[in-house]
């Protein structure tokens, strides 16, 4: 996304937007923010480019999650798969009819590229409030941007601003780039906006009368000058405590190149000489003053000149200095991707060790830190920046920071209760983990949970979940009980396992059925959007034990029912053509039915009996 420079403004922050097409370069645009191949390129100082950090979303407690890893899906498939997620329709410009895509396309805008950035000057006084500046004012190469830094403060503040704003679904893609001569963060934001989903001119309803959401591309409205202009406002104020403000018209698009930023410098010296000349013609100043100031201010911008020159020829030494070590990086890549296999070749990271009646076991702590240390071994030897300037720096900061790490490990060792500790910390997140399973398939991906508590009871752990619908607000409790049945409710009474149990035999519950029964509606649900462009959520399930055994009979949001055999086999048909189990097996041999999953394609370990339908 590389911009046309204008005159800067100083202490000033912008939010540049750029659309982005269904034709447009969207693997050119990936390579630049990712691999950090652009057209001008030779801007990107490649030494720095280790610090460079990519943000991977939000925690379950809403912090970003940040490290140096590229994301698994490439960015286009990051894109459709929002937009298909949400059932949104792309329109394509079938007739390519435009020459260049813009405001006369006729194609979808499928994503919004937005740079964040706080002009140069501003960026350069906090990092060096961080420390993050050599005796020359550049910035250092020897280290990453610390997490308790101003500026990595500053960019998280950012994302969050950005995530509330577009919805942190929306948001494909977030780096941030600290290898240019200003850091910025690129942003790439489908640009959906939740609509009232209809069929035959009505609003479609759910189970529970509510009507379904359906996504729409709306560019044009979240995008629109205005809203742009705004966002730039809202920007600033968001992060005012960083000592900047809002920018005016245009003027930052391009801040971050080093060459225009002289540029712009001597077009800033031109605009001050006539600033000088208005203020010296109304003072009545004698011309010889002002040619005097004039020479003056002339000779600056002859310096300004002469230091772009310079520039040029140190860029044209550092790229041949850059082919060179290309070639070295190439030999060290291959010496990487051999330790890389030998990490590979090294036992599982298995869960910490067991606390038994007579204590730890000594062989499974030793071999529990013997296969932790080596991973981590591996794992810093592999992260080091094999460049020859830097390596050695990167190798002494490594070992720096494994230090701890084996001090850790260390402490484990003698620390019993540390490492009890520790064990619990997994077992809470698997256990979570597999809470959040249940809760995609009974209430959608749209719950948004904010409590978990889970308490040991007869027969097993009593669980409850409480949380609220992320566009219609509304407060939702879901409970499991030991027996494995699921069951929700819209009272805001239910708080906690106690109240729960205490309004236990109210009307007030949703059954949704038992574990095993979401596990498998939700086993289907995935393989059947595997095989399809828009995807299709179950809203609930019937369910009978036959003599030849369980069938199931989910209700899908596309108009569709799906029902599931005893043999595995799943076939779909107009859900007003079979509304109920028994009508499916009466209509068995009618020409109505889709094969949808063929000979047990989805399994799971074991069926549940009885219907779970009552609380």
């Amino acid at each position: 996304m590389a911009r046309q420079h204008k005159a800067p403004q100083y202490n000033v922050a912008c939010a540049e937007c750029m659309k982005i097409h269904p034709s447009s370069s969207i693997a050119g645009l990936q390579k630049e923010a990712e691999e950090r191949i652009a057209k001008d390129s030779q801007n990107i100082d490649h030494e720095r480019s280790f610090m460079n950090l990519t943000i991977h979303g939000l925690d379950v407690v809403s912090n970003p999650v940040v490290n140096h890893d590229k994301p698994e899906r490439s960015l286009e498939e990051r894109i459709y798969g929002r937009i298909n997620e949400v059932g949104a329709k792309v329109r394509f410009d079938k007739q390519e009819t435009s020459v260049e895509r813009g405001h006369n396309s006729k194609e979808s805008v499928i994503c919004e590229g937005i740079i964040f950035q706080v002009s140069h000057e501003r960026s350069m006084e906090i990092l060096a409030e961080d420390g993050m500046l050599d005796e020359n004012g550049q910035i250092r190469k020897d280290c990453e941007l610390p997490e308790d830094s101003k500026m990595y403060s500053l960019f998280m503040d950012t994302y969050r601003f950005a995530c509330k704003r577009f919805g942190a679904d929306n948001i494909v893609g977030a780096y941030i780039h600290l290898d240019e001569y200003t850091p910025h963060m690129h942003l790439f934001v489908v640009p959906v906006t939740m609509k009232e989903s209809r069929y035959a001119g009505k609003v479609r309803l759910d189970e529970h009368g509510k009507p379904i959401m359906k996504g729409v591309l709306d560019a044009k409205n979240i995008f629109s000058p205005t809203t742009i202009k705004q966002l730039w406002a809202d920007y600033a104020k968001c992060i005012e405590k960083y000592g900047v403000s809002k920018a005016e018209g245009k003027v930052p698009k391009g801040m971050y190149t080093e060459v225009a930023t002289m540029d712009a410098v001597v077009e800033q010296k031109n605009e001050v000489i006539r600033q000088k000349n208005e203020e010296i013609s109304k003072q009545d100043i004698s011309l010889e003053t002002k040619e005097l100031a004039n020479k003056r201010l002339a000779n600056e911008i002859e310096q300004k000149i002469e230091q772009v020159k310079g520039l040029d020829g140190d860029m044209s030494q550092k790229r041949e200095q850059r082919r060179d070590l290309n070639l070295q990086i190439s030999d060290l890549n291959a010496q990487l991707k051999q330790r890389q296999q030998q990490a590979d070749a090294l036992p599982s990271f298995g869960p910490p060790p067991q606390k038994g009646l007579l204590g730890y076991n000594t062989k499974e702590v030793d071999e529990f830190i013997k296969v932790a240390v080596a991973k981590d071994r591996v794992r810093v030897a592999s992260a080091i920046k094999m460049d020859e300037e830097s390596t050695r720096k990167q190798m002494w900061g490594m070992i720096q920071e494994y230090r701890p790490k084996v001090e850790e490990y260390d402490k484990l060792i003698g620390d019993p209760d540390a490492l009890e500790r520790k064990a619990k910390e997994v077992r809470q997140q698997q256990s979570r983990k597999r809470i959040m399973e249940i809760v995609l398939a009974a209430l959608g991906p749209d719950f948004k949970p904010d409590h978990f508590e889970s308490a040991p009871t007869y027969g097993g752990y009593d669980e409850l979940v409480t949380g609220h619908f992320e566009y219609a607000g509304d407060y939702r409790a879901l409970q499991i009980c030991p027996s494995g049945k699921v069951f929700s409710t819209y009272s805001r009474d239910v708080r906690d396992i106690s109240s729960a149990n205490s309004l236990g035999d109210q009307k007030i519950w949703t059954s949704h059925g038992n574990v095993v029964d979401l596990k498998l509606q939700l086993q289907i649900q995935e393989f059947i959007n595997s095989q399809k462009i828009t995807r299709i959520r179950f809203t609930g399930f019937e369910k009978e034990n036959t003599s030849s055994g369980v069938e199931y009979l989910f209700y899908g949001d596309d108009g569709r029912n799906y029902h599931r055999q005893s043999n595995g086999n799943v076939y779909s048909a107009d859900a007003s053509k079979i509304p109920t189990l028994s009508q499916c097996r009466e209509r068995a041999k009618d020409g109505i039915w889709k094969v949808e999953i063929k000979m047990k394609e989805v399994t799971v370990s074991e069926q549940s009996k009885g219907n779970g339908l009552k609380k």
